[in-house]
């Protein structure tokens, strides 16, 4: 998730770097990121490592 990304990536580091504190009612609150577990337990296939393994199956 990109949005994600960039949070965890700019966001929060600038965040506990200047010492604000988010709010827990805040949307960009670490704690109310859904998606976090999943993403951090997603894999990438990449497109053409796919298609070599479709093809070796014709």
């Amino acid at each position: 998730m990109a949005a994600g990304k960039l949070l965890r990536g700019y966001l929060m580091p600038f965040v506990e770097k200047e010492c604000y504190q988010i709010s827990t009612l805040c949307r960009f609150d670490p704690d109310k990121d859904l998606f976090r577990d999943q993403e951090q337990h997603k894999f990438h296939v990449d497109i053409n490592e796919l298609l070599l393994e479709l093809l070796s199956w014709v």
